[in-house]
């Protein structure tokens, strides 16, 4: 089978020769200009070698066919020819290079794009995990979208049933959207440059140009993206959107699925904490006023975001082996036995036991369980010394123990502040953590800042600090 270009190279001869010929008494000038056409076709698209070949195809048959042939100006037109078809094919060449070029340095700008895409969404999961709210996030979704693609406003739509609701705007707002869109007329437009006209839908807006990306509809909590931007979206634009515009709401999907999580957690936290002090109604609220004393050490030291949460939590439930044991021995108005302070003394193992059927407490279990040790080695249960116990635990026995001596109990009224700071700074070294006494003391030496705590309460109902 004759190739494509084989087949276009006979038609070319064969208009050569046609040309060369003149059966239809072409003045001379006119058919040269005709033979010229004919060469610079050839060499453009098959190089120069078919060009001159044409060229000499031309001069071959103008000699065969003249009576008298004039061979200088036979010569002379080959020559010419055969420049035209060279000079064809270097244009060719020369426009070929320049569209390489453009080409390399569209495929460059593209790469480009798609790394800046996939920084930026990298840089938008950092942010994530140090804690920033939905409401931040698409803004700096919506920033970097603006930045990557050059658009003017990015709209961002939330799947309610069978319409799209609008949850967030970011960019210039030029354009006033609507504030619904079905999911039926979104469905058509996806993932392409379409005219704002085109989608009376979104906006009375008649210039300029829309792209729309979805995703998460599988699960029923579909994000839209509607960017607006004055040109048209090309291919690159919409591919590196899409790449982006994926990454981006998988990590939204993701951070929703983690705030349920940390919600049900902390429930389950508050409930359990509950528990505890209705069993020591004696002590209610202690749990979190040892929390609160907890997390302002963990803040004054500047411990990182994730150690805050978990000396939170561990001092919410420090006491939760309590649950196993009497409330008689709890709330025992007189000195506990030597059997019944045994007794006590098991409560964080009990604790740590209760807790460790759910992998989710498994991270503030060594809290839990090295709360009562001391730092000379006297405490409970494991005898561990110094710098054995966690940073966590040392801070909540300080915690725990001020929260103590400051509350009444069953066998004696609450201490007076100055003799509980007493009683710290004497017990500094031995029971407690010197460093961390000086930066609790710190804290409580501003009236204000012990009434922290108490600020946390309302009605006997936890609110979770943040």
């Amino acid at each position: 089978m004759m190739r494509r270009h084989h087949a276009v190279l006979v038609i070319l001869g064969a208009a050569i020769v046609i040309a060369a010929i003149n059966p239809f008494g072409l003045q001379q000038g006119l058919f040269v200009i005709i033979a010229a056409l004919l060469v610079c076709c050839a060499g453009f698209l098959y190089g120069w070698v078919n060009g001159v070949l044409m060229a000499v195809l031309f001069g071959f048959t103008k000699y065969s066919f003249a009576a008298q042939p004039d061979v200088i100006s036979l010569i002379l037109n080959s020559a010419f020819l055969s420049f035209l078809g060279v000079f064809s094919s270097m244009a060719r060449g020369a426009g070929k290079k320049e569209r390489t070029k453009r080409e390399r340095e569209n495929d460059r700008l593209f790469v480009n794009k798609i790394i800046n895409s996939m920084m930026a969404a990298h840089e938008m999961l950092y942010e994530v995990r140090s804690g920033i709210n939905r409401e931040t996030m698409l803004r700096i979704f919506g920033t970097n979208l603006s930045n990557l693609l050059d658009a003017r406003d990015v709209f961002i739509y939330k799947k309610n049933g069978e319409r799209f609701e609008l949850d967030f705007c970011a960019g210039m707002k030029k354009i006033k959207p609507s504030v619904s869109l079905s999911a039926q007329a979104v469905k058509g437009a996806l993932a392409r440059s379409i005219s704002a006209s085109g989608f009376p839908e979104f906006s009375d807006e008649k210039n300029g140009f829309l792209l729309l990306l979805s995703a998460g509809e599988e699960n029923g909590t579909g994000e839209l993206a509607v960017i607006c931007r004055e040109k048209p979206f090309e291919y690159s634009d919409i591919y590196m959107a899409e790449f982006f515009t994926a990454q981006v709401f998988m990590i939204v999907e993701n951070n929703r699925l983690f705030e349920e999580i940390k919600i049900n957690y902390e429930s389950l936290v508050q409930a359990l904490s509950l528990a505890i002090d209705t069993k020591d109604h004696e002590t209610h609220g202690h749990s979190l006023e040892t929390m609160c004393y907890a997390v302002k050490i963990a803040e004054k030291l500047g411990l990182p975001r994730e150690e805050q949460e978990r000396i939170k939590y561990a001092s919410l439930l420090h006491d939760i082996g309590k649950i196993n044991i009497s409330s008689k021995i709890l709330n025992k108005p007189g000195p506990l036995t030597d059997r019944e302070y045994d007794r006590i003394k098991k409560h964080p193992e009990e604790g740590v036991s209760i807790l460790k059927k759910l992998n989710i407490f498994s991270s503030i279990l060594p809290i839990i369980s090295h709360h009562h040790e001391h730092m000379d080695g006297k405490g409970y249960p494991f005898k561990a010394t110094g710098e054995e116990i966690p940073l966590g635990a040392r801070i909540c026995a300080i915690a725990d123990a001020y929260s103590v001596m400051r509350s009444d109990r069953p066998y004696r009224k609450a201490m007076p502040k100055e003799a509980a700071v007493e009683e710290l700074k004497r017990c500094a070294g031995s029971q407690f953590d010197s460093r961390l006494v000086d930066v609790f003391l710190e804290i409580i030496g501003d009236e204000e800042q012990e009434g922290f705590a108490a600020e946390k309460m309302d009605e006997g109902k936890i609110r979770m600090a943040n």
